[in-house]
């Protein structure tokens, strides 16, 4: 439950079987598995690594993943946050990835405004 998975990107291939690889260390990275349970980070890893360097911004995303997965720990089912990838959205889980994508690109667009600048 302490490692998080991201969603698989062109760059980190099988990032999301990282739990697998967490629990069973000596298995090859061939032959990782894929845990349903485990949770996901929000976003792929290299827009976590972003959005982390806002602290109030990646507490607002994060949080109420780990807040559920805590609640799940003691026994209560009736999550209504998504902690992983394969559970549906709540309201607030689309709300949150809203202010997610619309910081990641703000913050493209202003790298890519003073890339022509310079």
């Amino acid at each position: 439950m302490h490692s998080w998975n991201s969603k698989s990107g062109p760059v980190l291939i099988r990032l999301q079987r990282h739990s697998d690889h967490h629990a069973h260390s000596f298995r090859p990275y061939q032959i990782l598995r894929r845990f349903d349970e485990a949770p996901t980070l929000p976003f792929e890893y290299l827009h976590s690594v972003f959005l982390c360097t806002i602290p109030p911004l990646w507490f607002y995303l994060v949080n109420p993943k780990v807040d559920a997965l805590k609640d799940l720990a003691d026994g209560k089912k009736d999550i209504k946050t998504r902690y992983n990838q394969y559970m549906p959205y709540s309201a607030d889980d689309k709300k949150r990835q809203v202010w997610g994508w619309a910081t990641l690109l703000a913050l493209q667009l202003f790298l890519t405004y003073f890339t022509f600048i310079a």
